[in-house]
């Protein structure tokens, strides 16, 4: 520490911060990993060391900057612009630290105390809050060094990129926009978003620098910003607004060393993802009009056969109508289950809205008055939900939703609030405009448990503290065309960053919603998007806001039958995607990968936009392209099988597949397993005629394994599947003359490209390829009697 007889230049923390995870439960399991913190005392500096002494993490010198900021605040129905004007900056850099035992002082040349900083253990990593020792300073800017190795990943539901060095990210819950623009300036209130505009943004950043992975994390209800080595290019600066009476941040550094063990870091401590009902997994499909209007028209789904777990009556939310429950009934007779919609907005002329203000259960103005805005064409208020009695009387009418005997909702918005808001609590809009979306999701995960907790809701908005209380989250709201920022594309991004936070069950609007602004969805955007919706964790359709002139699954019997394919795949999927879940529950790892999980050291996840993993198993590159009939590829480094050919990739390497109209480029990586049901299942639980889930995974499963790497794969029923290489050469089973015919005996049959046996309960089978490559499959914990076909994709 500083004195007059001179400088220690460096203060280590006693020991190495060994962490586990106090928390006994499977579910909030963290990696335990050591990790130093290293202080610099003059300049001010901090670094931050891994076990082997390798500095991952350092500030530039002086640590800090403090700044006095006046923001302006323009708001439009959920669209926020900020002017920001910079009054003071006060830079570190020159300034002693002194300290020790986790707590630190920074002061001036006359000794005068500028800002405190403790350092503590956490059990996933290192809590740093920085608190502030001087008036009128309303913004802590924390400082690190930005080399050329790092990049960074995650920020919430980001829909415009998958790696953002060089960007200036606002974080704020808002409206994401009618479309999207780079040339929407930050101050600007615009019904054309920013690029970074966000339903669920987050102050959270997975960083690779120079192969090793680590998380930060800013813990603040207010706006902030990361300048991401944008403003300086060898600086990453986090700003954090602060109460000027009260002054403080916390910032979070947590394990690594590779991106999977971050997200298991950070889901160990801000929440993993609840259960969801195995429905979720299916198709769901919606229909718009009166409730016994869309009884009529879900018919279809028995008389064309087509594969469906839920029906949503698209944004139907009169829960005193006396045929709502008339239509759950005869909509359960068929084998669905029934979707409506709710949001916290009170809409003028309605009861709702004259009792919440009289019983100012509103927002309101600084003069005490009910807060109110322009809902597309009506005025109206919003639910403050920092009022227990209007809290309450939210979950009543929550509760009478579910005595409809509906089996979930869309739980939409949660993002409206503005800076200018006073709620019941005392907050305004700038302390909790971040916040009322937590609140919300709290709220529906509280009268769902109460009511239905074998049910779902599902949520576009949300913040850090969301996670414990979010079952299934959509993208919002798109165009319907393939623009490359809001439209099909953009969901790739949002699905993969959203990731990273632990989201894993996750879908979007078959062919978007945002009309008007937009042309009509034609038949090209609906069957691609219907491709990457049945290669998503949740496939659900919309009809959008257009939804008179847009294209939809029975327009035409051709996008009916290319609909009933893919509906059909995803399906068959669900023992593979509910493992996924599972896996996502105890771990965090999501079921939509970003590239940066599986192959954290391949230089190319950085380029990987419009790519991901759908688990570790298959990698997928659907077509964003309008009039595309094939994809150019970057394939990472490993072995890969195309999943309709068979055809054999050696990555990593860049080139160019077929991809005709009904074609997602899907690749088998090697090593990977899928576990399919058959082809005649059609819904789940007990449908008329129509195959179950249940019935199917009683008696038979199907099992996709890429040979030539080991892989394992358990599921949410117990069963594990384990691949490993075996070096060939045995004397094998008879073959049979059909694929089909290994469901009912022991022998092998050679495809194109694959080989199919079949084991019946527990066992291990080796199947070889005729090009000789050999693979042990073993099957245990397997239900009694089950036959399991195994297909080994050895490739073409």
């Amino acid at each position: 520490m500083a004195d007059g007889g001179g400088v220690m230049n460096k203060i280590l923390l006693a020991g190495s911060v060994f962490l586990a995870f106090a928390c006994s439960s499977a579910k909030n399991q963290a990696p335990e990993q050591p990790m130093n913190v290293s202080i610099n005392v003059e300049p001010p500096k901090i670094a931050f060391v891994d076990k082997n002494g390798k500095v991952i993490l350092s500030t530039v010198d002086g640590a800090f900057k403090l700044a006095k900021v006046t923001e302006s605040f323009e708001w439009v129905q959920g669209f926020l612009g900020v002017k920001r004007d910079e009054e003071e900056v006060l830079d570190l850099k020159g300034y002693r630290l002194s300290g020790g035992d986790g707590e630190y002082m920074f002061t001036d040349n006359a000794n005068k105390q500028v800002l405190f900083l403790k350092v503590e253990q956490i059990p996933v990593g290192l809590s740093l809050t920085a608190k502030v020792q001087m008036d009128g300073i309303n913004e802590i800017r924390w400082r690190f060094s930005c080399d050329e190795t790092m990049a960074f990943y995650g920020l919430g539901g980001q829909s415009h990129a998958t790696e953002f060095r060089g960007q200036t990210v606002p974080i704020r819950v808002a409206e994401q926009g009618l479309g999207k623009s780079e040339d929407v300036k930050e101050e600007t209130a615009s019904l054309v978003g920013h690029v970074y505009d966000a339903y669920f943004p987050l102050p959270y950043t997975v960083v690779v620098r120079d192969g090793v992975a680590f998380g930060v994390v800013l813990e603040t209800p207010y706006r902030s910003r990361f300048l991401l080595c944008s403003e300086e290019k060898d600086v990453f600066e986090i700003q954090s607004r602060c109460d000027p009476k009260d002054c403080r941040a916390t910032l979070k550094v947590l394990l690594g060393p590779t991106p999977k063990d971050v997200v298991r870091s950070f889901t160990a401590l801000y929440g993993r993802q609840n259960p969801v009902p195995r429905w979720a997994f299916g198709p769901w499909l919606a229909f718009v009009g009166e409730p016994l209007d869309v009884l009529e028209q879900a018919k279809i789904i028995v008389e064309k056969d087509i594969p469906a777990t839920a029906i949503w009556d698209q944004d139907y939310h009169n829960y005193e109508d006396k045929d709502l429950p008339l239509m759950a009934e005869g909509l359960h007779k068929i084998g669905v289950k029934v979707l409506t919609y709710f949001n916290t907005f009170l809409e003028k002329g309605t009861k709702e809205f004259d009792e919440a203000i009289q019983k100012k259960y509103v927002p309101t103005k600084a003069d005490g008055s009910p807060y109110t805005f322009v809902f597309v064409s009506n005025i109206a208020s919003l639910v403050d939900l920092t009022n227990p009695e209007a809290t309450e009387w939210l979950k009543e009418r929550l509760r009478r939703a579910w005595d409809t005997g509906i089996d979930g909702f869309m739980a939409d918005y949660g993002e409206w609030v503005a800076p200018d808001m006073h709620f019941y609590d005392g907050r305004t809009g700038i302390e909790y405009g971040n916040l009322y979306t937590v609140d919300w999701a709290r709220t529906n995960y509280e009268v769902l448990q109460e009511k239905r907790p074998d049910a779902l809701y599902f949520s576009r908005s949300g913040y850090l503290g969301s996670n414990p209380y979010l079952l299934v989250v959509w993208a919002g709201d798109q165009l319907t065309s393939f623009d490359v920022l809001d439209g099909l594309p953009s969901i790739i991004p949002y699905g993969v960053n959203l990731g990273l936070s632990g989201i894993s069950a996750f879908g979007h609007d078959i062919a978007g919603y945002t009309g008007y602004v937009a042309p009509p969805s034609t038949k090209e955007l609906y069957m691609r998007w219907t491709e990457l919706g049945a290669l998503s964790p949740v496939m659900r359709t919309h009809r959008g806001l257009n939804y008179k002139e847009n294209w939809n699954f029975d327009k035409d019997d051709e996008t009916l039958e290319h609909f009933k394919k893919f509906a059909s795949f995803h399906l068959r999927l669900l023992p593979y995607l509910e493992s996924l879940h599972k896996e996502a529950m105890e771990q965090g790892i999501p079921a939509m990968r970003h590239i940066v999980l599986e192959y954290p050291g391949w230089d190319g996840a950085k380029r990987a936009r419009f790519e991901y993993m759908l688990g570790d198993a298959l990698f997928v590159a659907p077509v964003v392209e309008e009039g595309a009939v094939t994809r150019t590829i970057d394939f990472p480094p490993d072995v890969f099988y195309d999943f309709w050919t068979k055809e054999k990739v050696v990555g990593p390497v860049r080139t160019t597949v077929p991809a005709p109209l009904g074609m997602i480029p899907v690749y088998l990586r090697a090593g990977g397993i899928v576990v399919m049901l058959d082809e005649d299942v059609r819904g789940v639980g007990s449908a008329p005629a129509r195959k179950s889930v249940e019935e199917s995974e009683e008696k038979r499963l199907i099992v996709i394994v890429g040979a030539q790497k080991s892989g394992f794969r358990k599921l949410a029923d117990g069963t594990e599947v384990e691949v490993k290489p075996c070096p060939g050469g045995f004397s094998s089973l008879p073959e049979c003359a059909s694929k089909g015919e290994v469901w009912d005996r022991n022998c092998v049959y050679q495809g194109d490209g694959s080989v199919v046996g079949a084991i019946t309960g527990d066992g291990a089978l080796s199947l070889e390829g005729h090009d000789g490559v050999c693979s042990t499959v073993t099957v245990s914990k397997n239900r009694a009697g089950r036959r399991v076909m195994v297909e080994l994709v050895t490739g073409r």
